[in-house]
């Protein structure tokens, strides 16, 4: 594999993270609240100033079980812009967190906790399908499926129908997982495309956002629950002994010291001082009846949901290293971003997991033999490192 695609999977990332206009933030979010509640009406629930449609509803999988997602199509040419589903991490976090604090069209205000434009929208140019998973994460509604599998499965089916029913979003599909969600991501991208699967999904673009341990022991203990899987047996109580093996390892020393495992920088709990896009929380909003009735659910919406986490959590110790180099030997791009200051997803682990990956290819390999590149932007942050294959 050459450099070229590469650089052309970097411009593309690149892209979707553009300020999409340059309308005028400020004007915007001094609309008075009587003319912003007017302007909420129909379906422009989650974002009125935005000028890409959106749709809000349920996935069904079974009797008990439907996965809520919001749809918005990009603000530029969306019958031929390119698609990301975003998928939040915990596990539990809604991935409506995201669309209002971070990627989506508008994002609350820090200051007035009205909606405005959001600069550093990804739907500026790009189709955007918020999923909140796994069920009962944030307005989606079922029992905490236990099992890997049966969640994994339950995904591919929620991505199938629901591009099956908006072919529009079915056009240069990035699956984006991010923390805990890029090893499910990574997992149902390798399923999707099996030969026993439905063939609907246009995929071309897996992004992953993921720590991997460095530890002996850790590693052991994963190597063992991937070992169990690949024997078909029992997966859980595996993953369970790697993750608090590891947590005792990586995380518990920087609590002794009151170490935020985001921001290495600061106390934790004070990750919001270095936030360059501020926001203000979005329960009060997600909980109005007005916006609820709107978005056609009926639940109390939480950004988190503990039930999840603890049914999840001990999966984010499940090594997806061969679904990862499967996709690329399928010929799909993998994206694999981390901050410079994230702790608990950093990028130490991850560049010496990429730098060893195998594969057809030797990905690994040849991706020592690119030179790294540091981005800069308006704001002076900088990405340390982008690797993508």
């Amino acid at each position: 594999m050459t450099t070229a695609p590469i650089r052309e999977a970097v411009t593309l990332w690149i892209l979707l993270s553009l300020p999409p206009t340059a309308l005028s933030i400020a004007n915007l979010s001094a609309l008075s609240d009587a003319r912003q509640a007017r302007m909420l009406a129909g379906e422009r629930t989650l974002c009125p100033y935005s000028t890409g449609s959106q749709k809000f509803g349920y996935i069904q999988v079974s009797p008990l079980t439907k996965y809520f997602y919001a749809a918005i199509q990009a603000d530029k040419d969306p019958g031929t812009a390119p698609t990301f589903m975003y998928f939040e991490g915990g596990p539990g976090g809604s991935s409506l967190t995201a669309a209002l604090r971070m990627n989506g069209p508008c994002i609350r205000d820090y200051d007035t906790g009205n909606l405005r434009l959001n600069q550093y929208s990804w739907t500026g140019q790009a189709n955007g399908v918020w999923i909140d998973a796994p069920a009962p994460t944030g307005f989606s509604v079922g029992p905490a499926t236990q099992g890997f599998e049966d969640f994994i499965l339950d995904m591919v089916d929620v991505v199938t129908k629901f591009i099956q029913q908006n072919p529009t979003f079915n056009r240069n599909v990035h699956l984006v997982g991010t923390s805990s969600s890029a090893a499910f991501v990574a997992n149902r991208h390798w399923r999707c495309l099996q030969p026993d699967s439905p063939r609907s999904l246009n995929p071309r673009f897996t992004s992953i956002s993921k720590m991997t341990a460095d530890l002996q022991q850790c590693d052991t203990q994963i190597d063992s629950a991937t070992q169990m899987d690949q024997e078909n047996l029992h997966l859980s109580a595996f993953c369970k002994r790697a993750v608090d093996t590891c947590d005792r390892a990586t995380l518990l020393p920087l609590v002794d010291k009151g170490i935020s495992h985001y921001d290495v920088r600061v106390p934790s709990g004070q990750e919001k001082t270095k936030y360059v896009l501020k926001s203000r929380p979005v329960d009060k909003f997600l909980n109005d009846q007005k916006i609820q009735k709107e978005l056609g659910v009926s639940k109390k919406w939480q950004p988190t949901n503990s039930e999840v986490y603890n049914a999840y959590n001990k999966y984010t110790a499940y090594d997806t290293t061969y679904f990862v180099t499967s996709l690329l030997d399928k010929g799909l791009k993998v994206l694999v971003m981390n901050g410079d200051q994230d702790y608990i997803s950093n990028i130490g682990g991850t560049e010496t997991w990429v730098l060893n990956l195998k594969g057809a290819d030797k990905y690994g390999e040849k991706l020592r033999g690119v030179l790294k590149t540091e981005f800069s932007n308006n704001t002076s942050s900088l990405i340390q490192a982008a690797l993508l294959y």
